[in-house]
């Protein structure tokens, strides 16, 4: 074995221990709630910044698959419209303050849970009345700190890693998704 070799496979090694980690914590989170607010949402609406955007764009699609009308507020045009007429700080917000409303869910996906316009985006929510799943990795960051309000939901994956939190984040929503995608074949 080559010594570039060896040092790759210490740090998959390394990696995949953090990201069981994160499988341990997903393992152990109360995922009921979460499932009864995407259920009981007239529409769910999602978002995220970089591979979160991806990810949010990805599961709104697993969400459309499962019967739930879904859709992400990622979309290039959108986002960067809002962004030069406005701030990216106001990319998200502007969007939820127009299209969702109390009836509906927001979620939102930050690894990091310090974006701005995440947190704007939930300032936003409150506005309509929109309820809030916000689902954050390493220390949660400031959108942790400082909470959500009674009807919203913080699924926090701390992690050390930018990598190990996106995957998380990803495996959540696949049980969340798969798990109703499931619930409609039986129905059928």
């Amino acid at each position: 074995m080559n010594i570039e070799n060896y040092h790759l496979r210490n740090f998959a090694d390394k990696y995949l221990q953090e990201v069981e980690e994160v499988c341990d914590t997903i393992y152990n989170l109360d995922l009921l709630p979460a499932l009864e607010m995407i259920r009981g949402a007239e529409r769910v609406w999602l978002a995220g910044n970089g591979g979160s955007a991806t990810l949010a764009s990805h599961m709104a699609t697993d969400l459309q698959l499962a019967g739930i009308k879904a859709l992400s507020l990622t979309d290039v045009a959108a986002i960067t419209t809002y962004a030069n007429d406005f701030s990216y700080a106001e990319s998200l917000s502007k969007q939820v303050r127009l299209l969702c409303g109390e009836k509906d869910l927001l979620i939102l996906i930050s690894g990091s849970g310090n974006s701005t316009n995440i947190y704007q985006a939930i300032l936003a929510s409150q506005f309509n009345a929109c309820p809030v799943m916000a689902i954050l990795g390493l220390s949660g960051g400031y959108i942790g700190d400082t909470g959500l309000g009674a009807k919203d939901l913080i699924l926090h994956l701390p992690t050390n890693g930018m990598g190990p939190a996106q995957d998380g984040h990803q495996i959540l929503l696949h049980i969340l998704c798969y798990y109703l995608i499931e619930q409609l074949k039986e129905r059928k």
